[in-house]
């Protein structure tokens, strides 16, 4: 019966500390005479604070502050492991991302999607290691390419290709961009280079075929209405056709 009674005592305690705890936290104090005691308000100056149960509500205020520290915290601790170059900062600024998506939009200064070509020396397939035997075929094309590599005279009618000799311009790629450039009325030639003329050679049956190399710096309107720079290598073959573009990287003509 006396531990009934014990029972029922303690649950509307127990109801009370829990409803302290969800509401304001709860401290527990002991007196100078070893009592303990436990209470919504912080320990009396003579008393020693044992313990302090945080709220609910006090617990969530906590993981909220935490998680926005924590932002603000990761750039520092990124900039410790992985110090940032000067063109890793250079590449975060606005105008230098603005020229980054203009250079990406660079092609739309043609109307149609451009068959642009930039080669590396380090591409997959040049990477991959060759054989002696392929080596010293590709040794010998490309001393015989030199010797049949040559620049072309303005006006020549030798050639299917050449620099007019009143401006140096090319009169096909001149027509190519009268056709392709996404606004023709907005180019404006910066250079024209020389023309050079290539024999290229297949290195299966040492078969040889002819074509020409014109580098044009100039600048367009692309699609947006804005003038972009370019520096491209045109490459046409025999007829005069336009086969590729790739955007000058200071390599020779030939190696394009």
């Amino acid at each position: 019966m006396q531990r009934c009674r014990l029972v029922s005592a303690l649950i509307p305690a127990l109801m009370w500390m829990l409803a302290f705890e969800a509401q304001a936290g709860i401290y527990k104090c002991q007196g100078p005479d070893g009592r303990l005691s436990f209470s919504s308000l912080p320990c009396p100056v003579q008393e020693q604070q044992i313990e302090h149960r945080l709220s609910a509500e006090e617990r969530a205020q906590r993981r909220l502050a935490e998680e926005q520290q924590r932002p603000a915290e990761a750039p520092a601790s990124r900039s410790l492991q992985q110090p940032r170059t000067q063109g890793q900062d250079e590449a975060a600024t606005p105008q230098n991302a603005y020229d980054r998506l203009m250079q990406r939009l660079a092609g739309q200064v043609y109307r149609r999607t451009m068959p642009v070509v930039v080669e590396s020396a380090d591409s997959s397939a040049a990477a991959q290691p060759k054989s002696s035997v392929d080596r010293q075929v590709d040794a010998l094309v490309r001393n015989m390419e030199k010797g049949l590599t040559f620049k072309v005279e303005p006006g020549s009618t030798f050639d299917a290709v050449s620099n007019s000799p009143a401006d140096a311009s090319v009169q096909p790629v001149a027509a190519y961009l009268n056709t392709n450039l996404h606004n023709p009325g907005s180019l404006e030639v910066i250079e024209w280079g020389p023309v050079l003329k290539v024999i290229k050679i297949d290195k299966q049956d040492f078969s040889s075929r002819k074509e020409y190399r014109v580098r044009l710096r100039f600048r367009a309107k692309n699609g947006l209405s804005r003038y972009v720079p370019l520096d491209q290598v045109f490459i046409l073959d025999n007829s005069a056709t336009v086969l590729r573009i790739a955007d000058f990287d200071g390599r020779p003509l030939q190696d394009y």
